[in-house]
């Protein structure tokens, strides 16, 4: 009996090892936005994938490439320059760009003459567009819920998944944003760790 226990304990170690060996468990993080719920899985170190009305958006980042695919086509692309991220389409017109610095994140877009930035400020990342706070992004350490709020403090997005102070909600607070756009920023945040 006892030999029959220790057996079973080392092949359950052996299949645990392997298994970590292998990978890991993907992260899903759900997201909370208006009415409904909005699926993103790490589906590797690095790839983050959304499926939002019908369409699957999936951002790669593999060394500093960053790779922006829907529904398995590639639609932008770029390439971590330093602090530094310019994402380009298909067709080779700008889509956005990073500037990272050690306490805030800048957004440009085309069109745009200022930039959008997320600054990070001890437990939360104040969202400023055209030097105006918009609103935050704050983790809630004692429920572990990740809140995205607008100017009048309504809750935009929101999340239990994250476990940790993320910009990723931040592109749900820019009110003149289309969803699409949101959506990407928020995979690519994810995909670099921000």
């Amino acid at each position: 009996m006892r030999r029959t226990k220790l057996v079973g304990l080392v092949f359950g170690f052996a299949l645990l090892v392997a298994g970590a060996v292998q990978g890991r468990e993907p992260t899903t993080i759900s997201i909370q936005r208006n009415a409904r719920v909005m699926e993103i899985q790490e589906t590797r170190p690095g790839a983050w994938t959304c499926r939002a009305d019908g369409n699957r958006l999936v951002v790669e980042v593999t060394g500093g490439d960053v790779k922006l695919l829907r529904d398995g086509r590639r639609v932008a692309a770029g390439k971590v320059d330093g602090a530094r991220l310019e994402v380009t389409g298909a067709d080779g017109a700008a889509v956005f760009s990073f500037k990272f610095y050690p306490d805030k994140t800048k957004v440009f877009l085309p069109g745009r003459t200022d930039p959008i930035e997320f600054k990070r400020k001890e437990d939360k990342v104040k969202v400023v567009v055209k030097g105006e706070e918009v609103g935050k992004v704050k983790y809630y350490g004692d429920t572990g819920k990740l809140k995205a709020k607008n100017a009048a403090g309504e809750v935009v997005a929101q999340t239990r998944d994250m476990g940790r102070l993320s910009a990723a909600l931040a592109p749900f607070v820019v009110a003149d944003l289309n969803e699409d756009l949101r959506i990407q920023l928020c995979l690519v945040l994810l995909a670099l760790g921000k």
